[in-house]
C-alpha cells in the first residue's frame, strides 16, 4: 500500500504549519467550480484541473489566483483567465483552444468531452 506523500508531510508532528497551509492552497487552485461549491463531481472536474495545470505550464501563472482562499474561490467561480498566448507570448497559440476547452469543461455536458 502506497502512502500519500502530501498527507505524510502535513501530518508529521514537526512539520511547519505554513507548508500544510501552502499545500492546501495549491490543491484549492486546481479545484473545479463544482468542487468549491461542494457539489458532486465527475470526469469534467478532472478535465478542468488538467486545464489549470496546462495553463500554469504554458504561462507560469495560475489562471485563478488570489491572496487568500476566498479570493481564489471567487476567481474559480467568476473569473475568466486571460488567453495563454496573450499572457505568455512564448506559449503556442495552438494550446489556447485546448486550455479554454478544458477550463470550460465543467460547463459542458459530460458526453461532449469524453
Amino acid at each position: 500500500m502506497r502512502s500519500d506523500p502530501v498527507r505524510l508531510l502535513t501530518t508529521m508532528p514537526s512539520m511547519n504549519r505554513s507548508l500544510s497551509t501552502a499545500l492546501s492552497w495549491v490543491r484549492l487552485s486546481y479545484m473545479s467550480q463544482e468542487q468549491v461549491r461542494g457539489e458532486e463531481i465527475d470526469t469534467r472536474s478532472d478535465v478542468f484541473s488538467f486545464g489549470v495545470a496546462l495553463y500554469e505550464m504554458a504561462t507560469n501563472q495560475r489562471p485563478f489566483a488570489g491572496k487568500n482562499r476566498a479570493l481564489i474561490i471567487n476567481a474559480i467561480l467568476n473569473a475568466q483567465p486571460g488567453v495563454a498566448s496573450s499572457v505568455s507570448p512564448s506559449s503556442p497559440t495552438a494550446l489556447d483552444a485546448i486550455i479554454a476547452g478544458a477550463l470550460g469543461a465543467a460547463l459542458e455536458p459530460l458526453h461532449s468531452i469524453c
